[in-house]
């Protein structure tokens, strides 16, 4: 008696001499991660100056309604804030105590003083790396972070409390408190 023929299974599929080309999408998948992360960043960095205006605000209303002094204003705004991850931007690459700094124009000024507080520029992001950090040159906006940290531009945090990002410095006026100006351009 013979043995019965069993069928053959297919083997593997031939090798081809060279490898295949990634697909499109692959290649692209690191610059849109890269995209959403920076993204996320400024996201985040925005949270920080939007808690960190939150903290301003309650001092000025522990305070006589009185914004802190620009030389106090991060060791003033820290007990309410409660977390000293706030002060750090992610998008920040240097090792920084401070990545935000204050409108030295608001310093001890009362909320009151302040006309229009939706268009006043209260914090921001800033290049000087140091606690309590606030324009030192004698020009407004002189220490904006540069190039900017994020796609958008920096954040700005007002002195209603609201944040937001530009991809320029906000118009001068609204670095003075008592000034109003329309929306500047490029603003996103």
């Amino acid at each position: 008696m013979t043995a019965p023929v069993q069928p053959s299974l297919p083997g593997p599929p031939p090798v081809p001499d060279t490898a295949p080309t990634p697909a499109p999408q692959a290649q692209a998948a690191p610059t849109a991660f890269n995209e959403a992360r920076s993204h996320a960043q400024q996201e985040s960095c925005s949270s920080n100056l939007k808690q960190i205006a939150l903290g301003m605000l309650m001092y000025a209303q522990d305070y006589d309604e009185r914004f802190p002094p620009p030389s106090k204003w991060h060791s003033g705004t820290n007990p309410y804030v409660r977390n000293e991850g706030v002060f750090q931007c992610l998008s920040d690459s240097k090792f920084v105590q401070s990545s935000y700094a204050m409108n030295r124009n608001l310093g001890s000024l009362a909320m009151l003083d302040i006309t229009r507080p939706a268009e006043t520029v209260m914090n921001f992001e800033s290049g000087l790396h140091i606690y309590n950090a606030f324009d030192l040159k004698g020009d407004v906006g002189a220490s904006l972070a540069h190039p900017s940290r994020h796609p958008n531009g920096n954040n700005f945090a007002f002195a209603d409390g609201h944040v937001k990002a530009f991809d320029r410095s906000p118009e001068r006026a609204w670095w003075t408190p008592q000034a109003s100006t329309t929306a500047p351009r490029g603003s996103k």
